[in-house]
């Protein structure tokens, strides 16, 4: 078996192209590579002058492999002794690891063109695409490349020179079973003091860096974080658009408060353009517009910052989402009647208007009566967990699916209607607490393979590394075990990181409801985004791509705008398309 290197390991896509973030470490038996960021570093040496790579490597020579369980941040590693070849991803899969095997040679990168120029084909994992109409991304280990796969988070993956190929996990996250042990009041106290402890852990290790930024909102995460770093030289770069929920003002106010230095990057009504950029860096496509803002982001503080702190994966743990919300409405309800009578009740809910429903459910704008659907749909399917949650969290439904993908695609990616719930059910927790076992699914599949893909493979792009001080393991395994009720009471979500915030941000942020960033297309964007849809989405276009059926795509590309569902739908029809003229076209020369 013939083991390749792509040049790009431990690297990232710059605007210049591949750069190389240290050099391998060696001894007289191993070389090891790294890339990412050990939060840490200081309780593992005293040695400043030894890279990351051989500190791991020195690491590993006193402790073996074992050492890695000790490594806090993000990292992807990979060892070589001669014989086998073993890749590392970090337990949280912040960073990417991207490997393939074509024939008899077996490829690995943090990046996936690298695998494309080492040979492996550019085509369509046909088999993914319902899936990632679900939900919006391709759960690994698949990717929505054929034949291009994602070493899992928290797991080591080892190539013998015989070309065969064994998984060890190293980390897993907790199953989400309540630990009756922990008091509501010592549950506060310790998620302060881990927070607290991580933020600080992430600034001193990023002292010596070339400028230490953060993202800020005006929301109880980014805040928090602000907060605990007070007082440390830091940027901080807040991303707002007109005709949106804008977070600038009230974000400089706690920058000014905690003595930094505030970039206001003000949303443009062209700034769809940015997609394209956005898309190549990712190399996967993501399917919101938000994706646009967040390269802007990026771009922004990649002029001033070398590691960029982010108050993300605080939703997943914390229950933070709306649909943590709706779901435990729904499953509580669900516990009060049996399934006949919920049935009868969820066939009568398509009797209330969506003006009705808009005002009950708080999610970012009018979802209109087809989001709505999608609840009764839940109802329908509470013995089922995971299926219920895929419900609520479909971008298109089974349904739509059926409709949507020709009948040869259809045939070609073995189309189940369960394919959705199938990638959630796979992650989804354990035990009796209602909430906890979805956070756990969240946190194993869509902070892995949307939120952590996305922050980081754009902020790798503009030369910065991302620090997630809420992707502590001793915070998350502290949420996950305490009972759900902690998090979701009532109606207010999060509610266990608000009473640990007591004092420490003001009652202002941290009681307000949270307000998720959403772009909708076409209320921000000018003319420029409605030629774009028209041209990506045309019935000429369609055809030729041949995955999907012209008349269903009209209906969602001419749908009136306003509605949060078809301006989602149709933005990431858009992206979709542009992914595939970009990667899939170029490589058979047909762009």
């Amino acid at each position: 078996m013939k083991i390749c290197t792509p040049v790009s390991w431990g690297g990232t896509l710059g605007p210049n192209g591949y750069h190389h973030f240290g050099e391998p470490a060696r001894d007289e038996k191993n070389t090891l590579i790294f890339s990412g960021f050990i939060k840490n570093r200081h309780q593992l040496t005293k040695d400043t002058s030894q890279s990351d790579a051989e500190l791991v490597l020195a690491g590993i020579q006193t402790q073996g492999t074992d050492f890695i369980k000790r490594l806090e941040g993000s990292f992807v590693i990979a060892l070589w002794d001669g014989a086998t070849l073993s890749l590392f991803r970090d337990g949280f899969g912040i960073k990417p690891l991207y490997w393939s095997k074509l024939g008899g040679q077996f490829s690995f990168s943090t990046h996936i063109r690298p695998l494309l120029e080492a040979g492996v084909p550019a085509e369509l994992n046909e088999e993914a695409l319902p899936t990632w109409l679900s939900l919006r991304y391709v759960p690994g280990p698949e990717t929505l490349f054929k034949g291009v796969f994602l070493v899992q988070p928290g797991t080591c993956l080892q190539v013998k020179s015989d070309g065969q190929i064994e998984t060890k996990v190293f980390y897993s996250l907790p199953d989400g079973v309540v630990d009756k042990g922990i008091s509501r009041k010592l549950a506060i106290s310790n998620t302060l003091d881990i927070l607290a402890k991580s933020v600080s852990s992430a600034i001193s290790v990023s002292s010596g860096q070339n400028g230490v930024g953060m993202l800020l909102s005006s929301g109880i995460d980014s805040a928090a974080i602000a907060a605990l770093a007070k007082g440390h030289k830091i940027t901080a770069f807040t991303y707002g658009m007109a005709g949106q929920i804008n977070e600038i003002d009230e974000a400089k106010g706690i920058a000014d408060e905690c003595g930094f230095e505030h970039i206001s990057v003000k949303g443009r009504p062209d700034d769809f353009k940015a997609l394209k950029d956005a898309i190549f860096a990712l190399e996967e496509p993501l399917g919101d517009a938000v994706i646009a803002a967040t390269w802007r982001l990026m771009t922004a503080a990649g002029a001033h910052s070398s590691v960029l702190l982010s108050g993300e994966g605080a939703d997943e743990q914390m229950g933070g989402y709306v649909h943590h919300l709706v779901y435990a409405k729904l499953a509580s309800f669900g516990q009060k009647f049996p399934r006949k009578a919920r049935n009868l009740m969820a066939d009568a809910m398509s009797a209330i208007p969506a003006k009705v429903w808009d005002l009950m459910i708080p999610y970012p704008g009018k979802p209109g009566k087809k989001a709505f659907e999608r609840i009764g749909a839940a109802i329908k399917s509470l013995e089922h967990p995971a299926h219920s949650c895929a419900a609520l969290q479909s971008l298109f439904s089974p349904d739509e699916q059926r409709r949507l993908l020709t009948k040869e695609m259809a045939a070609k990616t073995n189309w189940k209607a369960d394919a959705a719930a199938n990638a959630i059910s796979v992650r989804w927790g354990k035990g009796s607490d209602i909430i906890n076992p979805l956070l756990r699914a969240d946190l194993a599949g869509w902070n892995v393979d949307y939120n952590m893909l996305r922050m980081s493979k754009l902020a790798a792009a503009n030369g910065i590394e991302p620090v997630f001080p809420y992707l502590d393991h001793r915070l998350v395994e502290l949420s996950l075990t305490v009972p759900g009720d902690y998090k979701i009471k009532g109606w207010q979500r999060k509610v266990l990181l608000r009473k640990a915030l007591n004092g420490v941000v003001s009652n202002k942020i941290r009681l307000k409801e949270k307000h998720p960033f959403t772009l909708s297309a076409c209320q921000v964007f000018d003319t420029g985004w409605t030629k774009l849809v028209s041209q990506t989405l045309s019935e000429e276009s369609v055809q030729k791509r041949g995955w999907f059926n012209p008349l269903e795509v009209a209906k969602i590309r001419d749908a009136a705008p306003g509605n949060l569902l078809y301006d989602k739908q149709r933005a990431a029809l858009v992206i979709l398309e542009l992914w595939a003229r970009m990667y899939l076209d170029k490589a058979t020369g047909q762009d």
